[in-house]
């Protein structure tokens, strides 16, 4: 397991945990909690904290999509096509995570021009990022070239249909949070599960080094 994959899984997996407890407390309860409802959140220093972890957990998701771009050239052409709006995404969340919804929690602003664009493109930069992970997904079906990830993303659409059963049986609101956990734990562990392969400036491949 490589750098990026283990500080990935470690701002992920907090994330997958509590998403989880926001769901189950949904289905019993009938209610969400401050995990997916901002407004359930007094302080302000709490709100900017977790929402600036959430983007480092995005930037860590777009390192993992970079630093396994020679798997990409390996796999299936439509993951490979999936690969740049997957990225462009991931970065579009971790600006806005870090820098644009912090700010707007500081400044109290909850409502404007700006506002509303911001809140525009945080829809476009999460559409893209589910299309573009189904994508990769659903490519690497028969190709093992993304790793352990690439197979996990393949289940989102079924995690999709699965939470959405679950949550018709319970009489609880249709939430997409079956398919967040795949996607976020089929990002992270893109490349897993092959031998190592690295490609720098130096032309290292395979463990050697090549001119």
């Amino acid at each position: 397991m490589r750098t990026h994959h283990k500080i990935a899984l470690g701002l992920t997996v907090p994330w997958v945990a509590l998403l989880g407890y926001d769901f189950a407390h949904r289905v019993s309860e009938g209610t969400g909690t401050w995990v997916t409802d901002s407004d359930l959140v007094e302080s302000r220093v709490f709100s900017v904290t977790t929402t600036v972890a959430i983007g480092a957990m995005f930037a860590s998701l777009a390192w993992v999509v970079h630093a396994e771009r020679a798997r990409f050239a390996d796999a299936p052409r439509a993951a490979r096509w999936a690969r740049r709006p997957l990225l462009v995404s991931l970065i579009a969340l971790t600006v806005g995570f870090c820098l644009v919804s912090p700010t707007q929690v500081a400044l109290g602003v909850k409502s404007g021009l700006f506002y509303d664009i911001s809140g525009l493109v945080a829809f476009v930069a999460i559409s893209g990022l589910s299309l573009s992970a189904l994508t990769v997904g659903l490519a690497s079906v028969r190709s093992m070239a993304l790793g352990y990830g690439g197979r996990i993303l393949a289940l989102i659409l079924p995690a999709v249909l699965l939470g959405a059963a679950a949550a018709l049986y319970a009489d609880a609101p249709v939430s997409p949070v079956f398919g967040t956990f795949v996607a976020l734990v089929g990002l992270a562990t893109l490349g897993l599960g092959l031998p190592g392969q690295a490609v720098g400036a130096r032309g290292v491949v395979d463990g050697q080094h090549h001119p």
